[in-house]
């Protein structure tokens, strides 16, 4: 080998080191842009990141208000019932008006022209002509005729 050779090896290694010079430091500078748009993407990120860790402070705070504010007490209202208490009975309760004989079909019911519209039972209602006359006038379905 020559030294025409070797200088020619060496130009021909040499023209490769300074095009992947030339490549390694378009690499760099790539790279630098990109290290800064990550750079930027991070701080963007962490902006965002703080805003919602202050929006999810102040949505838990109102739910504590609204949580606050929608407790009811809970009261619990004991009915008693009396089991002694009699329930109203139809027997004997058969009447006649006008000439005609009916029953009551209810035991207990609302007259509303007869004591003041509150509840009658069929024995009452039995008993006063004002609740007779009114029931059968307006042929109300607690009574039937009887034959």
């Amino acid at each position: 080998m020559g030294k025409n050779d070797l200088q020619e090896q060496l130009d021909a290694v040499n023209g490769e080191l300074a095009s992947t010079s030339s490549a390694l430091a378009k690499a760099n500078t790539e790279l630098e842009a990109a290290n800064a748009t990550i750079e930027e993407l991070k701080t963007a990120l962490s902006e965002r990141n703080d805003a919602l860790v202050k929006a999810n402070a102040e949505l838990d705070a109102a739910n504590a208000a609204l949580a606050a504010a929608s407790k009811i007490p809970q009261e619990v209202k004991t009915v008693k019932i009396n089991p002694k208490a009699e329930k109203p009975s139809l027997e004997g309760t058969d009447f006649e008006f006008g000439g005609k004989k009916y029953r009551f079909k209810v035991a207990k019911f609302r007259i509303p022209a007869v004591n003041d519209g509150q509840p009658i039972t069929a024995a009452e209602a039995a008993v006063t002509p004002e609740a007779l006359k009114y029931l059968v006038e307006n042929q109300c379905a607690v009574i039937e005729e009887i034959a």
